[in-house]
């Protein structure tokens, strides 16, 4: 899938060529030394410029934002991670157009050996979608997930590090996920596939995109991905090979959630492109309260932001990381 870029001080376009399928999944060795120097020119254009275009936020874009927010929330909801063919729900009412869609799980994970990955693989006949959501972080095993913060290599790509704990809870179900994935996708081959997650849950839903991605053509054009708050997954060879790989990637933060700006920039870590920033109005955001941002770091969107508000983290088109009354998530 070919990625428009835009730079700061030219009206040039990187030709679509550069990012094209054909060339990321190329096992052919002279093919192969062209990719990665295609990536190193993709990484010297995009990754240093923070130039901010002009897309459009429109109304449909945010009914498909608040929709996956509300699939990102339903991952946090016990009921939906621990059995199949159950209606997707969630007991304080804040995945209102999931449950309308009834929405089913075909199925769903928990409390993996390593990592407690969690999340649900559900089918949307409504909305004529398979939805793969993961969860944030709820649990001790989590919280050793996103503090294990060491930089390894991925094998997606060439130079690519990437967070090591992400990488483990991502790997630990990768086999099985695809798996079933692909078994719903054959079984539905008119439906979009969309990846989501919130945090945590965002951190992995990026991981699983690429590793879907690359796979083969018809899965990087088919692959969409909704994250929400998700922390930095790699190093600048690792995002740009995972902006690079398409243009249906949507990477959501709100206002001065802490979560976004960690792992630190210092240490390595950056984040795919493009970023949608809402700055205002973070419950219900309308088409000018998101800033539209470029870069793998640029400090015009959540990475320009100083505060802690770990209240903005848990807000994204309502509340995301809850699921009972009498309290929310530490997510």
């Amino acid at each position: 899938m070919a990625i428009a870029i835009c730079l700061c001080f030219a009206t040039a376009i990187l030709s679509s060529s550069i990012a094209s399928s054909h060339w990321m999944n190329s096992r052919d060795n002279g093919k192969s030394h062209m990719k990665h120097h295609c990536l190193h020119f993709f990484i010297l254009l995009f990754g240093f410029g923070s130039c901010v275009v002009g897309h459009e936020i429109t109304g449909e874009l945010l009914q498909r934002f608040n929709l996956m927010a509300q699939y990102s929330a339903a991952a946090y909801c016990p009921g939906n991670n621990n059995g199949t063919g159950t209606l997707i729900t969630c007991s304080i009412g804040n995945c209102p157009l999931v449950e309308a869609a009834r929405a089913r799980g075909t199925f769903e994970f928990e409390d993996t050996i390593w990592a407690d990955s969690t999340g649900f693989l559900a089918v949307d006949d409504t909305n004529r979608l398979i939805v793969l959501a993961f969860r944030g972080s709820e649990s001790l095993s989590n919280w050793k997930v996103d503090l294990d913060m060491i930089r390894r290599p991925a094998d997606l790509c060439r130079d690519c590090d990437v967070h090591r704990g992400f990488w483990h809870a991502w790997t630990e179900i990768r086999e099985q996920v695809t798996t079933r994935v692909l078994s719903v996708l054959e079984t539905y081959p008119e439906h979009r596939y969309v990846i989501t997650g919130h945090s945590l849950g965002g951190a992995m839903a990026i991981l699983a995109a690429g590793d879907f991605r690359k796979l083969n053509d018809d899965l990087a054009a088919r692959t969409e991905l909704y994250t929400f708050g998700s922390p930095r997954v790699g190093n600048r060879y690792m995002v740009a090979f995972l902006t690079a790989q398409s243009d249906l990637s949507f990477r959501v933060t709100s206002m001065s959630d802490p979560v976004p700006r960690e792992p630190g920039h210092i240490l390595g870590y950056e984040h795919t492109s493009p970023e949608f920033w809402i700055h205002d109005h973070p419950q219900n955001p309308g088409p000018n309260d998101i800033k539209f941002v470029t870069g793998f770091y640029n400090e015009d969107g959540n990475s320009g932001e100083h505060g802690f508000n770990i209240s903005r983290h848990k807000e994204y088109f309502g509340p995301i990381s809850k699921c009972w009354t009498d309290g929310e998530s530490s997510a």
